[in-house]
């Protein structure tokens, strides 16, 4: 679940720097780095406002003189906050989006969990919680809250806002489920490696667990197991259970293939080179403009699966359907 977030975080950002003319690198700076803390400083300022609004109308006058220096000084604490960051990320905005990535890969290591997990932490869960914690206050700190309580006391505005909220949900479900079926696949050569060889255990698990399947349930129990026994890494080690892209289509063709064997089923299995799409639009270019100089080699094209039936070719992604829950299916008949 937080790759897919992550995966479609990366994605708003790309799209509204497409609205600006902005690369991903630039979009992510302005937005994290500048944006971000400014968003914070501004959700104090309401607490100040209604401290100020009490003083003014003579409701808890005196609490309220006491309490508002406590929010001025609350408020300078996230305005300092905010000059230190401006202050250590400084210089062009190549230099301090490679600057921030490298801070949050050497956190990720520290913390034992991955990039994308402190990623979402900082900017999306400590976000979140910063501005639960500053509107709390801030309706604290207000004099009145004259529409909460009618809107409490109104059935018939609950239930309006409750339909409306499940309208919204059922189009933010749609909205994830065309994006993520607007990914493709295409084949540019074969990639020259030999077959993993399945330990034998795996292979036990595998002849027990897919009796009785036909060609894509195997398929898809070969994605699923991929997903379980690998965690995405930059370098390949498929016995200690991390890998890239190669990997994954590696031991997703072999898993795949050993079950089609075993099952005495129709077509084969094989990684390939190719690139990802998105509506069209080649992901492993953008990606090529996105990352520092020292990923551009890593990004440049994508392994994935291809199966050959008689009638057809498929291919499909385990790295994506790991990371995103989608297979990225596309289909060739012949």
């Amino acid at each position: 679940m937080i790759k897919i977030i992550f995966g479609l975080l990366c994605g708003l950002l790309y799209c509204i720097g497409l609205c600006f003319g902005w690369n991903y690198q630039e979009t992510s700076v302005y937005f994290c780095i500048y944006l971000w803390p400014v968003l914070c400083v501004l959700s104090t300022l309401p607490i100040t406002v209604g401290l100020i609004h009490r003083i003014v109308i003579d409701k808890g006058r005196w609490l309220s003189v006491l309490a508002l220096p406590f929010a001025w000084l609350y408020t300078t604490c996230y305005v300092c906050f905010t000059i230190l960051i401006y202050n250590y990320y400084q210089g062009s905005v190549p230099q301090i989006f490679n600057k921030c990535m490298n801070d949050l890969q050497r956190i990720a290591a520290e913390c034992n969990t991955t990039y994308e997990d402190v990623n979402i932490a900082i900017y999306i869960y400590l976000f979140a919680l910063i501005l639960l914690v500053n509107g709390t206050l801030a309706y604290i700190a207000k004099p009145y809250h004259k529409r909460w309580r009618e809107l409490v006391s109104n059935r018939e505005k609950q239930k309006i806002i409750m339909k409306r909220s499940l309208l919204i949900l059922v189009a933010i479900v749609l909205v994830v489920y065309v994006v993520l079926s607007a990914f493709s696949l295409v084949k540019t050569a074969d990639r020259p490696a030999t077959n993993y060889q399945l330990p034998k255990e795996l292979k036990e698990r595998i002849t027990n667990e897919t009796q009785g399947m036909d060609e894509m349930d195997i398929v898809n129990y070969g994605l699923r197991l991929t997903g379980k026994l690998l965690d995405f890494s930059e370098k390949n080690n498929l016995k200690g259970g991390k890998a890239n892209c190669v990997g994954y289509a590696q031991l997703c063709a072999s898993i795949t293939n050993y079950g089609l064997k075993t099952n005495k089923r129709e077509g084969s299995c094989k990684p390939v080179v190719g690139y990802v799409t998105w509506a069209g639009m080649n992901l492993c270019t953008i990606l090529s403009d996105i990352v520092p100089n020292e990923y551009k080699n890593f990004v440049k094209d994508h392994d994935f699966v291809e199966f050959n039936l008689k009638d057809k070719t498929i291919f499909y992604d385990p790295s994506i359907y790991d990371y995103l829950g989608t297979k990225a299916l596309t289909t060739i008949n012949r």
